[in-house]
């Protein structure tokens, strides 16, 4: 026979709507991925950050000291000065002498121990900033006592919206949630969108020119593999639980390290209070035994026992405001928020 030739176009799409819902669900997972990975570098900044801060504020620390001993060496060249003319005058022996001297010596040994000691400090920064120690200078900053003003519920508070490790747990929480309901994907109907077009430049009655169609595909299936697929998802949500009660644990932690910071914040504020009713006792002492050793009613050893507790006194407080600024920084650090 006469071989028919038809001219016809058949044009069938289909789009599964399902699986679009699983792929959205593994984006969003990976983007948050890629979030964690940036917060992560920002830890790494803030843990860095921390270490500097310690660091810059142990050196100020030993500078203040330093100053301070300054101070002592010339109170001791004005007690020197009266002890001599004193000694010449014959009021007292040479053992009053010796006693300044041996106070003198003393000091010079603690100022080379603090000295050594800076030195240190600028040699560890010089390395981790791979730079010459010569070429850079640390800045001096006097520490201010100042009172914290935000209550603690208000910076555990901050610390929610603000901490790294907070947002990273978030968000792992965020990506564990999306693999959940990736997961359930293969238990929901399967369905598919189709359009079709069919054009026929031979046209007759029954076979029209052009058609045009729309319509859905739904499927559901039940077989051998929707065991596996079960036990998978409770593998899922197994982990999904685990990661959450892993998150509470850390966020309680965390809470407790800022607890913790801020009992030490409060008994270093009381401290310092303390440490300055002392210098001023102190002082008041000191003068009073300045003015009875000009008139030769009091020892040199009570005088330079007055002496050390007013040192004492001031070194105890730069140690404290020191150790109170440290404090602040590293909660301010963690916590991210401004205090």
């Amino acid at each position: 026979g006469v071989p028919t030739h038809q001219r016809t176009l058949d044009l069938t799409v289909v789009q599964p709507l399902t699986p679009l819902w699983g792929i959205y669900q593994g984006y969003k997972a990976l983007e948050l991925k890629s979030e964690i990975s940036k917060l992560k570098s920002e830890l790494t900044k803030d843990k860095i950050k921390l270490e500097i801060v310690k660091v810059y504020n142990s050196y100020n620390m030993l500078t203040d000291i330093l100053k301070l001993l300054d101070e002592s060496f010339e109170q001791l060249d004005r007690y020197e000065k009266n002890a001599e003319k004193f000694h010449k005058a014959g009021l007292i022996d040479e053992t009053a002498l010796y006693k300044i001297k041996v106070e003198r010596a003393a000091l010079e040994v603690e100022k080379e121990k603090y000295l050594g000691n800076q030195s240190v400090i600028k040699a560890a920064l010089a390395m981790f900033m791979n730079r010459d120690e010569e070429s850079f200078e640390i800045k001096y900053d006097k520490p201010e006592f100042h009172e914290i003003t935000k209550s603690e519920d208000e910076i555990i508070k901050a610390q929610e919206s603000n901490r790294t490790e907070m947002l990273m747990l978030n968000k792992n929480i965020e990506i564990q949630e999306r693999l959940n309901k990736r997961a359930i994907q293969n238990f929901i109907p399967q369905v598919a969108l189709t359009f079709g077009f069919k054009k026929n430049w031979d046209s007759t009655i029954i076979n029209p020119e052009g058609v045009m169609f729309f319509g859905a595909v739904a499927r559901w299936e039940f077989g051998f593999d929707t065991a596996r697929q079960y036990y998978e998802y409770q593998a899922v949500k197994a982990s999904s639980v685990s990661t959450e009660l892993e998150s509470v644990k850390l966020k309680k932690d965390m809470t407790l390290q800022v607890k913790k910071l801020m009992a030490d914040i409060k008994v270093l504020e009381k401290a310092i209070e303390q440490n300055r009713t002392q210098i001023e006792s102190a002082e008041v002492t000191q003068k009073i035994q300045e003015a009875k050793y000009e008139k030769q009613m009091t020892t040199e050893t009570e005088l330079l026992n007055a002496q050390l507790m007013v040192k004492k006194s001031k070194t105890e407080e730069i140690a404290n405001l020191y150790k109170y600024k440290t404090a602040l920084d590293e909660l301010a650090i963690i916590t991210g928020s401004e205090l």
